[in-house]
C-alpha cells in the first residue's frame, strides 16, 4: 500500500481527464448534467473542507513551535513542524507531537512537562473549539454550531471514525 498509494495517485492525477471521461460516460444522458453539477459542488466543499483543516494543522504547528520555544523546549521547531504536519489526522495527530515535546520537556525539567502538557491541551481546545468550527464552517458555507453538531453526533454514532467524516458528510449532504 506504501508503495502502490503514490503510483496509482500519480496515475490518476496524470490521466485525470482520461478517467473522468470514462465515468462520465457511464452516466445515461438523462442524468448526465444533474450528476456533474452535484459532483462539482461535492468537489468545491470537500476541497474547502481539506482547505481548512490545512489552515487548522498551520495554526497548531505555529502556535506548538511558540510554546515549546518559549519554554525553552530542544527542538521546538522540529517539534512544532511534526505537530502541525500530524495534526491533519484529527485525534491521533496531534498525539503525535505531544509525545517528543513532553519527553524533551521532562529531561530538562519536570515541571516543564507539566506546562508542555496543559499548554497542548489549550492549543487543541482552542483548535477543536473555536478555530476549527469557525474555519471550517467559513471555508464551507456552514454555520459554526452545525460543524460541532455533526462532530458530536458523528461521534456518538460511529466513535471517532464518525467524528472524522461526520463534516464531509453534512457537507456533501448539503
Amino acid at each position: 500500500s506504501i508503495v502502490l498509494t503514490p503510483i496509482l495517485t500519480l496515475y490518476f492525477l496524470v490521466d485525470k481527464d482520461y478517467f473522468k471521461d470514462k465515468v462520465t460516460s457511464l452516466i445515461p444522458m438523462k442524468y448526465r448534467k444533474d450528476v456533474l453539477r452535484i459532483s462539482n459542488s461535492i468537489d468545491i466543499s470537500l476541497s474547502q473542507f481539506i482547505k481548512g483543516r490545512l489552515i487548522m494543522s498551520l495554526y497548531v504547528g505555529v502556535a506548538t513551535t511558540i510554546v515549546l520555544f518559549l519554554l525553552g523546549i530542544d527542538f521546538a521547531i522540529v517539534i512544532g513542524f511534526i505537530t502541525g504536519l500530524f495534526d491533519i489526522v484529527p485525534y491521533i495527530g496531534p498525539f503525535m507531537g505531544f509525545l517528543p515535546a513532553v519527553f524533551f520537556a521532562f529531561i530538562s525539567k519536570p515541571i516543564k512537562a507539566i506546562w508542555v502538557s496543559l499548554l497542548f491541551v489549550l492549543i487543541q481546545w482552542v483548535e477543536n473549539n473555536i478555530l476549527g468550527p469557525k474555519v471550517i464552517g467559513e471555508n464551507m458555507g456552514m454555520h459554526p454550531i452545525i460543524i460541532l453538531l455533526s462532530i458530536i453526533v458523528g461521534g456518538g454514532i460511529f466513535g471517532v471514525f464518525g467524528m472524522i467524516i461526520s463534516v464531509p458528510i453534512v457537507a456533501i449532504g448539503k
